[in-house]
């Protein structure tokens, strides 16, 4: 009989913990991912192939206990690959993690992107578990001004950098930062005509937060298309770009052929249905299905 997917989530604790449902195992890219060499890493994707899935699950394996929030368990990652990684499993629940995501960033008009991109990071900051109490005062008057409804645009283009240093500042450690969609706002500004005005914004608030941040650790992005001709990721040190050209994360979006096989059990015709309907890339010497 074939296996019931968690059709309909994203979010990689939330398929995880759906009732009578299968999730692929895709967690050695938590490994790859940390023996990449690449200070920032964006990883490009078609859509629905899987890019919020992993960069949560990175998101949940790296993240620490912090005040504002506890640890995710480990009965979250039993029985999957990373558990026989030792490299991986050094680094479980060890970080501070900032994960952005700008894939609802959708607006036609350039206030009310901005708008939206404000409410995400207030989003991160509660997400990420940090608390203004305690930090110097300063910092904890720069991150309340983050963190305000009312904060103008100087200000939230600044607010990766500061979230990073309050986080790295509260706990002693350095932060991961995770962005999800990186490139969703920015297609969108180009179709609705404020492109100038979001690449300029774009490129102080990820070149802040990346570019030589002793603060931060390593910067993931996930996106669909490298944004390359406005030199909006120009800024970040030792970027490494992995597309479907690329063969360092091959098997780690969509399914290979073995997992297609698994998901489908003993039905043949739903096999070869899922072949005809989702086969059409090869990536890194791999069939690639994206269902």
């Amino acid at each position: 009989m074939p296996k019931s997917l968690p059709v309909g989530f994203a979010d990689f604790a939330a398929s995880r913990g759906a009732p009578g449902t299968t999730l692929v195992d895709k967690s050695s890219f938590v490994g790859r991912v940390l023996r990449s060499t690449g200070a920032a890493l964006v990883i490009c994707r078609p859509r629905r192939f899987g890019k919020t899935m992993n960069i949560t699950m990175l998101r949940d394996f790296l993240r620490m206990a912090m005040p504002g929030r506890p640890a995710v368990p480990d009965a979250l990652f039993a029985d999957m690959a990373v558990q026989a990684d030792p490299l991986a499993m050094s680094e479980r629940a060890q970080h501070p993690v900032v994960y952005l995501s700008l894939m609802g960033v959708k607006a036609m008009n350039w206030r009310d992107s901005r708008a939206a991109i404000g409410r995400q990071v207030r989003a991160a900051w509660l997400q990420a578990g940090g608390v203004v109490d305690g930090l110097p005062p300063i910092l904890a008057t720069e991150m309340a001004a983050v963190i305000d409804r009312a904060a103008d645009e100087a200000t939230l283009a600044s607010a990766l950098g500061v979230m990073v240093t309050a986080l790295h500042t509260q706990t002693g450690r350095r932060v991961w930062l995770l962005i999800d969609e990186y490139d969703a706002p920015i297609q969108t500004a180009w179709q609705y005509g404020y492109y100038p005005e979001a690449v300029a914004f774009f490129q102080t608030f990820f070149g802040d937060a990346a570019k030589d941040n002793s603060s931060v650790a390593r910067t993931v992005m996930t996106g669909v298309m490298r944004v390359a001709k406005e030199g909006i990721l120009s800024d970040l040190n030792n970027l490494q770009v992995d597309t479907v050209l690329g063969s360092n994360f091959a098997t780690d979006f969509g399914f290979i052929e073995a997992e297609l096989d698994d998901l489908a059990a003993d039905d043949r015709a739903l096999r070869d249905g899922m072949r005809q309907w989702y086969n059409g890339y090869t990536i890194g010497g791999h069939a690639i299905y994206n269902p």
